[in-house]
């Protein structure tokens, strides 16, 4: 792993630790009153406010680095869905 060629997942992995988490904290603490069914404690809220930092910064990556195709299968994926 150290000998990885990859440092933008490197950063990604980072960022998403770094901001997603918290901001699912946050927002379950904040709006969550609907809690998922299996042990933990997790909020729906929570989830999707993870999920949606993830999001923004996959699509922020993507345009940095120049890399288009993930956000077009993201935006395919949601289309098509």
């Amino acid at each position: 792993m150290v000998s990885w060629s990859h440092p933008y997942a490197f950063a990604f992995a980072a960022l998403v630790l770094a901001l997603a988490d918290p901001a699912a904290a946050i927002t379950g603490e904040w709006l969550g009153t609907n809690r998922w069914t299996w042990p933990g404690g997790k909020t729906w809220a929570g989830s999707l406010g993870f999920l949606l930092v993830t999001l923004g910064l996959a699509i922020a990556f993507g345009f940095a680095v120049g890399e288009p195709r993930p956000i077009l299968a993201l935006v395919a994926s949601v289309g098509i869905s």
